[in-house]
């Protein structure tokens, strides 16, 4: 009740927010920013109170609230007022022959039947996700290992900090993310709600790339299979209910192209702010968001009708990407900066064979999936569609076979009929979209997740210029028979079947850790709930950093678990007294505190073996460890 009533609160601000947000015409514009505040607000209120030393439940819920009294008082005063400066007119998509395109489109034949099927089973498919993520514990190894642990961290410290040093390579990156990540922990007593933080973006992903067909002139029975095109591509299925990444990044990128295209169409200064929040949201979850600023850049500053004087448009894009960038996601930067002297970091910046900024990673490292590919090489893999199997993190295949066989096709047909027929909004789209493909690694197919959406967009612009009756009829029915032949057919996200479910609730009832084989990188968390003295609320564990950290936080967050490094074996047993340590897990068998343990015997009882780790109780006067030891009979190890 506690998260749902916070929720609510955050909703009704950004809701508020968007019906006053300037420029904005109709309701679609509304409905897209809303999307695009909730986690503006979520982010920024975490972050601010992180920093100041107040990252409590409470704290955040008494700022939104009171961000909800500061902007609910205009929004009531314009409502009763009736000046709202809302335009309740539908969203229209110019036609680029400088007509515009119909308010109202009729539904050609066919074209409603097949989408309402979609729509229909695509819903139960993604029903389906959504209630095995809420069954699952959080699984995937870079949740685990660094997108997850800097939240408990800073939930239970209540303040914001650097990640431990060892940690650099996942805590050097933006961790916008994880602050979403924080805000289902802090109001509940699971962490299963972080599974399904990525399922919003879902349907703005869809929203947006519908928006991008009305801004190529497509009509709104066309629009709508850009829009199936993003939200049922295999990839964004399996990660709407996976920690990652890659799914928010993407819609977010698809709602700036939008957004400054309508600024580019009216002038208005209100859509490249909303764009500035949208690009700030993906600065503060990743760095490639540094690529889609620079590139809606370019797109605010293409001349336009109606657009004010070059100057005055250059301000206006620099303070309107720039400051919310710098309010969402500047703080990552800036911290890698004071810490590492990169901001990059962990990838090393080099101009013309000099380093500027040092990283122990390169760009090359980013873009080859293997030794010896070429980055066009892991591209034209990735673009090799793998029907038989669909996982989360796929290196090569993914994309589904309906963007495989009709999307490529679509985008290539659709940008030559525009640049043939000069429909020039036509060719900035797609030609922002692979500037965007060039410029950003593309080591995994997940990370450009933008593209099915472009293969839409081209597919309903076929659909609309350049296909009669029968050819639409039949374009449609095999992109739906793609699409249902992927929802329905193809065996992916195996650890999400009803088999896994049923096995892993067996091993759970019987005291064992989940199966490695069923559920893969869940088993590293989920053995925490098997050994019941790990759950201790006063407990302190460490550990080493061969073992994902976020496996032994136990029960709604309680262990204190932390990092002890050492050069020497008793250095490593004095910091582990001072730290009045319980449990030390190690997390490999040839890890070199295994060894510094023989060195001291007396000093450490084994509690138990769960491959991969090792689990020592560390012996000390404290009451906790002597209970421990007692409860093993005071043995030695």
């Amino acid at each position: 009740m506690y998260y749902i009533i916070a929720t609510s609160v955050v909703m009704a601000a950004a809701a508020c927010l968007a019906a006053l947000w300037p420029s904005l015409k109709g309701k679609f514009d509304r409905i897209l920013a809303w999307f695009i505040l909730i986690p503006a607000l979520m982010i920024i209120v975490s972050l601010a109170l992180g920093l100041a030393g107040r990252l409590t439940p409470s704290a955040m819920l008494f700022a939104h609230v009171t961000i909800l009294v500061v902007v609910i008082v205009p929004w009531w005063q314009r409502r009763v007022a009736g000046h709202s400066r809302a335009v309740a007119t539908p969203l229209r998509g110019p036609s680029i022959d400088g007509r515009t395109a119909p308010t109202r489109v009729r539904w050609g034949p066919g074209a409603r039947p097949w989408l309402w099927l979609l729509g229909v089973v695509s819903a139960i498919a993604l029903g389906w996700m959504v209630y095995a993520g809420l069954l699952m514990p959080p699984f995937g190894s870079d949740s685990l290992a660094y997108h997850l642990p800097p939240a408990v961290w800073w939930l239970q410290a209540g303040r914001i900090y650097p990640a431990p040093t060892q940690f650099t390579f996942g805590y050097g990156y933006p961790q916008g993310m994880s602050l979403l990540m924080l805000w289902q922990l802090a109001y509940t007593a699971t962490d299963h709600l972080v599974n399904i933080v990525q399922v919003p973006f879902v349907v703005l992903g869809v929203l947006a790339s519908y928006g991008l067909a009305r801004e190529a002139g497509v009509g709104r029975p066309w629009a709508w299979w850009a829009g199936a095109f993003f939200g049922l591509t295999p990839i964004v299925l399996e990660q709407a209910v996976v920690p990652y990444t890659d799914v928010a990044v993407a819609a977010l990128t698809l709602a700036a192209l939008y957004l400054t295209l309508r600024f580019r169409r009216s002038g208005a200064g209100g859509y490249l702010w909303l764009a500035g929040v949208a690009v700030g949201l993906i600065v503060s979850i990743k760095a490639n968001g540094v690529l889609v600023a620079a590139i809606v850049g370019l797109l605010a500053l293409v001349p336009a009708r109606r657009h004010k004087p070059l100057h005055r448009t250059i301000g206006l894009a620099i303070l309107a990407l720039g400051v919310p960038a710098l309010c969402l996601g500047g703080y990552w930067y800036i911290r890698n900066l004071v810490l590492y002297d990169n901001p990059l970091f962990p990838a090393a910046v080099t101009v013309l064979g000099r380093t500027i900024f040092p990283g122990p990673r390169t760009i090359q490292n980013l873009l080859n999936v293997t030794p010896g590919q070429t980055p066009w090489q892991s591209f034209a893999l990735a673009l090799q569609d793998h029907s038989h199997w669909y996982t989360y993190d796929p290196p090569n295949g993914g994309f589904g076979p309906v963007f495989t066989i009709l999307g490529i096709g679509a985008m290539v047909a659709a940008g030559l009929h525009a640049l043939v027929t000069r429909r020039w909004w036509v060719v900035v789209q797609f030609g922002a979209g692979m500037l965007l493909l060039v410029l950003q690694p593309f080591k995994y197919p997940r990370y450009v997740l933008f593209l099915p959406a472009l293969g839409g967009v081209g597919f309903a612009y076929v659909l609309q210029r350049m296909a009669g009756r029968h050819t639409r009829q039949f374009l449609q029915a095999a992109a739906a028979g793609l699409m249902l032949f992927t929802l329905l057919a193809v065996p992916y996200q195996p650890q999400l079947s009803a088999e896994t479910f049923q096995q892993v609730r067996s091993d759970v009832a019987a005291g064992r850790p989940p199966s490695a084989a069923t559920f893969g990188l869940a088993r590293d968390y989920a053995f925490i709930d098997t050994i019941p003295e790990l759950n201790h609320p006063d407990n302190r564990i460490a550990y080493t950093e061969a073992g994902y950290v976020y496996a032994l936080m136990g029960r709604n967050r309680s262990n204190r678990v932390y990092y002890v490094p050492a050069t020497s074996a008793d250095e490593w047993l004095r910091k582990l007294k001072d730290a009045q340590t319980t449990f030390v897990i190690i997390g490999d068998d040839r890890a070199t505190e295994l060894r510094w343990i023989k060195q001291h015997p007396q000093d450490f009882v084994l509690w138990t073996r769960i491959w991969p780790y090792t689990i020592y109780v560390l012996r000390s006067d404290l009451p906790r460890n002597q209970a421990l030891i007692a409860a093993r009979g005071g043995g030695a190890q």
